[in-house]
């Protein structure tokens, strides 16, 4: 029998190649965003991850094995600039709108042993990007909440695992928020430095097949684990990512703080 997997924001990036792949490998894949996903065979329900949270009603008959969150947005902005409006909607799409949808899906899915929650975070969680402060600190709340969800959910089978993504090649860059009136804030001289750093980081990284090929691999791996002893609730895809991981384990803050600084063109 096929598997069955949702895919919110399937409908272009690391998102659209997963989806690929996954039908690819035989599962049915309904896709919930705002623009349908073009590829055959995929059921599109349309969502929006900021307005729409009554999804349940669309797949409630359905036997759901792999959940992926694949939503995101991100904004460029000193902290002080930034307006209450767009920091809430950012951390309503990063990470609130994925605990109203599993509010919903959770009752399904514990009638399934060896059901899977997939929560794409990103590297930034520890490794946090200057002047987007508030996506770093979403994507940390969703690790948090992928070992919460282990916590609870093991005893039914359900496994969560946040992978964290580092820089990939795709239109991302281009569509994040950016406060052009930042830039009157003398103080802050190298804001621009550091947002055309952090572009140019994302357009040399990894192309969003290469990274939706190693998602892929750690759904299969963690339905081949049995115990939350076995399996970590975040993990780091790609080598140069968890060699970041690593030294950012062992190097004291001071040296981290350095380590941005120059990687995002910062001054001193």
């Amino acid at each position: 029998m096929k598997k069955v997997a949702l895919v919110i924001g399937g409908s272009s990036g690391i998102g659209f190649e997963l989806v690929k792949k996954l039908v690819k490998n035989q599962y049915i894949v309904y896709n919930a965003s705002r623009n349908s996903c073009m590829i055959n065979d995929v059921i599109n329900i349309t969502f929006d991850t900021y307005s729409d949270k009554n999804i349940i009603n669309e797949i409630k008959e359905r036997k759901i094995d792999l959940v992926v969150y694949a939503s995101g947005f991100s904004m460029a902005s000193p902290i002080e600039a930034i307006n209450e409006e767009d920091y809430k909607y950012l951390f309503e799409v990063n990470y609130f709108a994925i605990i109203k949808i599993l509010k919903q899906l959770i009752p399904s899915l514990k009638k399934n042993d060896q059901s899977q929650i997939i929560l794409f975070g990103s590297i930034a969680s520890y490794l946090n990007i200057p002047y987007d402060t508030y996506y770093s600190a979403s994507k940390a709340a969703l690790n948090l909440l992928s070992l919460e969800l282990n916590l609870e959910l093991n005893r039914f089978g359900i496994k969560t695992r946040a992978v964290c993504l580092g820089p990939t090649k795709t239109n991302f860059s281009f569509k994040r928020k950016i406060y052009d009136e930042s830039k009157d804030l003398i103080d802050y001289y190298d804001y621009d430095n550091a947002v055309n750093s952090l572009i140019t980081i994302e357009q040399n990284g990894l192309s969003p097949t290469k990274v939706a090929n190693k998602i892929y691999r750690e759904i299969l791996s963690l339905q081949k684990c049995k115990k939350i002893d076995n399996y970590k609730y975040f993990k780091n895809i790609g080598l140069k990512n968890k060699i970041y991981y690593i030294l950012y384990k062992l190097m004291p803050v001071s040296v981290v703080i350095k380590f941005l600084k120059k990687k995002y063109n910062m001054k001193k």
